[in-house]
């Protein structure tokens, strides 16, 4: 398992739930751009659903640590994953959230070496 996370820095606190909006969206079904880019683009798509569409895609979480930081955190089944949404992640953010953020986000992936999960308990 492996994870690939992003820290942004908001230019200003009201661009929060903006910036959330944008890296949250998939356009409505009825929409031409309905159907995902072939190439990470500028689109009406936002980062999380492209993100889910790569190859070895878990989950993706995107975190409110406050003062206009977020992280964005995805799980991969593999390096390969966790790497090229790393990659296709930097094209969308040079054209989403313009003037949103400060600069590109801090990056870091690697292999998770250790987790807990609350443990299935019998049904009744």
């Amino acid at each position: 398992m492996y994870v690939a996370m992003r820290r942004y820095t908001v230019t200003r606190p009201e661009a929060v739930d903006e910036f959330v909006r944008r890296v949250m969206a998939e356009p409505a079904v009825t929409s031409a751009a309905a159907t995902p880019p072939t190439e990470w683009a500028v689109t009406e798509w936002g980062l999380a659903p492209l993100v889910s569409r790569a190859p070895g895609f878990e989950a993706y979480y995107l975190v409110d640590a406050g003062a206009g930081v977020l992280v964005s955190i995805s799980r991969f089944a593999d390096r390969a994953g966790a790497e090229a949404s790393t990659r296709e992640a930097a094209a969308w953010v040079s054209g989403h959230p313009a003037g949103l953020v400060h600069g590109p986000p801090e990056v870091l992936t690697g292999e998770v070496v250790g987790y807990q999960t609350r443990p299935q308990l019998p049904r009744a």
